[in-house]
């Protein structure tokens, strides 16, 4: 039975509210500035190299679990392509928590690894997330909808580019807090982080980069995001914009030689289009 107490749903109340009126001075400073001002340009280089025939077909790239089955694999890859084409049919369509269950659905697709759990529905049993313990079951509706109200206030910053990276991460975390789902919770998480990438006019080519740098450094990602559900989110936004320019700067990295795309060998997998193929990357894992 789930616990009749309110002080898991207090928990998430208050990180909802620390997340909502975080200010940016808590944010390391002198260091998140220049990351986000060099993400900036390298997201404004990424722009033109998509104009380029003879590379844009070689900039999706994409870092993805071992652990994940094919068919998880193409359910991911495919969202990405299909919420992209939603934002670019409809002038910025409303966020609900119809679209955040749209999206788990989608990725859960014939693959749910979880028998209790419904794709697209919230859950209705009470779950626990390392340390961390979610909302209660009934009040994942109205934190989904709290969440999707909030979302414009997100995200306090000095420019457009900052406010939009800001806005997705805090999202992301409150998203995770929640845990609204009975299974695919990470990757829903990481898919609102990519559409409101996306709605910030950040390059397709760049807004799935945050999600290879989360599977890249899997370990780190999760102790990062276990910190901010404790209320370290500086630090979580610090790991998440160095990795956003890392990723970057590789992307960039791709050259043309005689006509035929080129990178520098760096260990981090082949050139693919979106749903053509993806980098493998060793112990990587989803929730």
């Amino acid at each position: 039975m789930e616990p009749t107490s309110n002080h898991e749903c207090a928990d998430v109340m208050q990180l909802a509210a620390r997340l909502e009126s975080i200010p940016v001075t808590e944010l390391p400073q002198t260091e998140l500035g220049t990351l986000l001002s060099d993400c900036c340009s390298l997201c404004q280089r990424l722009r033109r190299m998509e104009r380029n025939p003879g590379l844009a077909g070689h900039l999706y790239r994409v870092c993805l679990s071992d652990e994940y089955s094919e068919r998880e694999l193409y359910n991911i890859m495919h969202a990405w392509e299909v919420v992209n084409s939603s934002l670019m049919r409809a002038q910025h369509p409303k966020l609900t928590p119809g679209r955040l269950k749209w999206f788990n659905r989608m990725l859960l697709d014939g693959v749910s690894r979880n028998s209790a759990a419904t794709p697209g529905y919230t859950r209705v049993v009470p779950v626990r997330v390392g340390q961390h313990i979610p909302a209660h079951a009934a009040d994942c509706e109205p934190l989904l909808q709290q969440l999707c109200d909030s979302v414009p206030t997100l995200g306090v910053g000095g420019n457009d580019f900052e406010r939009t990276v800001l806005r997705a991460l805090i999202a992301h975390v409150r998203f995770v807090g929640i845990h609204p789902f009975g299974d695919g919770n990470g990757r829903t998480a990481r898919l609102l982080e990519f559409d409101l990438l996306l709605r910030g006019d950040i390059p397709r080519a760049a807004a799935h980069l945050l999600s290879n740098h989360y599977n890249r450094t899997r370990g780190e990602y999760e102790r990062q995001l276990a910190a901010a559900l404790r209320g370290d989110v500086a630090s979580f936004v610090a790991y998440a914009v160095r990795g956003l320019r890392a990723e970057l700067k590789d992307s960039c990295s791709i050259r043309t030689v005689a006509g035929n795309p080129d990178r520098r060998p760096a260990g981090t997998g082949r050139s693919a289009g979106p749903l053509s193929g993806r980098d493998r990357v060793n112990n990587c894992a989803d929730s």
